[in-house]
């Protein structure tokens, strides 16, 4: 899992400032501007008003939830209209892993997704697009 972080961390800040350059103004900019967004000290929510939360259903403010312990989707949401939105076999806010096969390049990535890809291959691309990628 760390190492999609990591990817993820590439393709949207590190790639886009080494394209910048290191001379570019606009580069220095966000490098200045991320470092001052870096936590400075271990986050203390007790400090900040929050408490744990015991078990897997809760009111807020008249909504009523509960939380699948295992996926962290919400298997109830029930407003004060008492219309039901979510339930165990329609969760909502359930994240799901995709992992797309052999190249990490957007373009292929993308084409391989969608459809484009007609080579067959698990992994690969023949759309003719120009990324460069080894796939």
């Amino acid at each position: 899992m760390t190492s999609s972080w990591v990817e993820q961390r590439a393709y949207g800040f590190d790639i886009p400032l080494q394209t910048l350059g290191e001379g570019s103004a606009l580069a220095a900019s966000l490098r200045e501007e991320y470092a001052s967004m870096s936590p400075q000290a271990e986050p203390k929510p007790a400090a900040e008003g929050f408490s744990k939360v015991s078990g897997t259903s809760l009111t807020l403010g008249g909504t009523k939830i509960t939380v699948d312990a295992k996926t962290g989707a919400l298997v109830s949401f029930v407003p004060k209209g008492g219309k039901q939105w979510a339930g165990p076999r329609n969760p909502l806010l359930q994240l799901q892993y995709v992992k797309l096969l052999g190249c990490y390049c957007p373009l292929c990535c993308f084409c391989c997704c969608f459809g484009c890809c007609s080579c067959g291959c698990s992994c690969g691309c023949s759309c003719g697009c120009s990324c460069g990628c080894s796939c």
